[in-house]
């Protein structure tokens, strides 16, 4: 049986000519010939390249993978066996370096394939010219091909093979954050002489710009950080899949299309994102995202890429001292607590007392607290009354970003759905409910929160999900979704009120467990306070 194209199922089949339907039948099965055509004469082609092959014909997957070579603004690809003495060819301001996906998983489709074209000019005169591909499943090192050519031909194979990948193969170019010539990132003991840094604000330097835990945390997740190492991934890119996540979003909530064209919209749509945003799933067949929780995932994922992309360009141009360089940039003033002193008990108690026991699988351990000064947050702060202390967590890749730039919201190309009270700032008065959001593991147990001072102004109360509750009712500054659970005392400190009594059932009818606050305006948070805890899990009996 012919497979069917998701705009040839109808919504209202009487509306549709049989004569309208055949032609568009006909034309996309036209299509989809020419595109089978080509994709068959590109593995020809790739056979043909294999076999010419100028240097080593073993497959990418035999070689190990080692610290990239950056002669430039981009590495020359790690299979390539002259990298030493080669560099990506630029011109003109024009990097001839393509990273290519291709995700379909429509139709019963498994397709899930990257391609890397470069051009590599040797380092010397006279100069020599290299065509270089590497193409594979996403998650593996993939097959590679290079082929010496005069510099006019390495140019005409290098824009007729993008060409064909993009316009009849469907990949999509994965836009590249270009990192100065200068990049490189030392853990050479003699660059951490000399701070005078506190040895624990030194610590929390080295948690939270480690980029090995970054990749990591990410891999969890499900990002291929093999194809496009963290950080490079482009704004552009990310913008593209927060785009595609608002149309999967909006093809999700629309009740009017019949279940055989949603689902085949759903499955062209993920394949988009996947193409765009680079997943591993080793040889097993990509999830269509078909629900809002699939949407929430995924948006987590992109901001978290973003926060990275953050810390990695902050980690450019580590001249001199390494600490002293990354505490600069975080632009906020850090300082440990004392735990005699009445900040740290007040915070301990807040900590033992809002721990959800719906959150049973872990306890919490206070290892460390700073208390955070962001510079120019104090100025820009909008005091709307009814000021909280209150939690909010994160992953450890998203806090470079937190603590230099402040917390942010989702950018207008994200769908509200994925959001409960739509777009803004989320906290709560439980500590387990935020400390969630921190995504510890028993292998990976420790987790930074944050305690921010709140402006609330007017709370609209909510019981339920309402994805367009930024459209604060009016004389309100922010939302309060009414949990279940909830604290029974406040005590007045520094001018705000802290909820720290213990959680108890207030005997009423909502879909929250916990209290949820959310303001859509940034300058009303203030970052306070910033805990490092040990999440002690229990362990599962045998």
């Amino acid at each position: 049986m012919k497979k069917k194209h998701c705009h040839d199922i109808e919504d209202e089949p009487q509306k549709r000519t049989r004569k309208t339907q055949k032609s568009i039948n006909e034309k996309e099965e036209k299509k989809r010939k020419q595109i089978d055509e080509e994709f068959e004469k590109q593995k020809e082609q790739a056979k043909l390249q294999v076999q010419n092959i100028h240097q080593d014909e073993n497959s990418c997957s035999q070689i190990e993978f080692k610290k990239e070579i950056i002669k430039g603004r981009v590495a020359v690809d790690e299979c390539f066996i002259y990298k030493a003495d080669y560099h990506v060819y630029e011109k003109d301001n024009k990097i001839y370096d393509s990273l290519l996906n291709q995700s379909n998983i429509a139709y019963g489709n498994n397709n899930n394939k990257f391609y890397i074209a470069q051009i590599l000019e040797s380092d010397k005169q006279p100069y020599k010219y290299y065509f270089f591909t590497r193409w594979g499943r996403v998650g593996q090192k993939g097959q590679h091909a290079a082929k010496e050519y005069s510099l006019q031909s390495c140019l005409s194979e290098y824009e007729q093979k993008i060409y064909d990948k993009t316009i009849a193969g469907d990949y999509k170019i994965l836009e590249k954050f270009l990192v100065a010539q200068k990049n490189e990132f030392s853990n050479e003991a003699t660059h951490y002489e000399k701070s005078k840094l506190q040895t624990e604000i030194k610590d929390l330097l080295k948690l939270i710009y480690d980029l090995k835990m970054m990749d990591q945390q990410m891999m969890e997740i499900g990002y291929d950080s093999s194809r496009m190492p963290l950080g490079k991934l482009g704004s552009q890119t990310i913008k593209n899949g927060y785009t595609i996540l608002k149309q999967i979003a909006e093809v999700i909530n629309e009740s009017t299309l019949i279940k055989a064209k949603k689902k085949c919209l759903l499955e062209h749509l993920s394949s988009e994102f996947y193409s765009y945003i680079p997943h591993n799933n080793g040889f097993s067949k990509l999830k269509s995202l078909d629900t809002n929780q699939d949407i929430k995932e995924k948006l987590e994922m992109l901001a978290s890429l973003e926060a990275i992309e953050i810390a990695t360009n902050l980690i450019q141009n580590n001249d001199g001292n390494i600490f002293d360089n990354q505490y600069q940039k975080l632009n906020s003033n850090i300082s440990l607590i004392n735990p005699t002193t009445d900040d740290y008990q007040v915070i301990q108690k807040y900590l033992e007392n809002t721990h959800g026991s719906t959150h049973s699988n872990y306890h919490l351990k206070i290892q460390q607290i700073f208390k955070i000064k962001r510079i120019g947050e104090k100025q820009k702060f909008k005091n709307v009354g009814n000021r909280m202390l209150l939690w909010h967590g994160s992953r450890l890749t998203n806090f470079v970003g937190i603590i230099s730039q402040g917390l942010r919201i989702a950018p207008p190309e994200a769908p509200c759905s994925g959001y409960m009270f739509g777009k803004g700032v989320y906290f709560a008065d439980s500590v387990s409910k935020s400390a969630n959001y921190c995504c510890t593991s028993p292998s990976n147990p420790i987790g930074l929160i944050l305690l921010c001072d709140v402006a609330l102004g007017n709370c609209q109360e909510r019981t339920k999900a309402d994805y367009d509750a930024s459209n604060l009712e009016k004389g309100c500054q922010s939302t309060k979704g009414i949990g279940k659970m909830a604290p029974t005392e406040n005590i007045q400190f520094s001018n705000m009120k802290i909820p720290l009594g213990k959680l108890e059932d207030q005997q009423i009818k909502s879909d929250l467990i916990y209290n949820e606050y959310i303001v859509y305006n940034v300058d009303q948070v203030r970052i306070k306070y910033l805990v490092q805890l040990e999440f002690l899990y229990k362990q599962k009996a045998k």
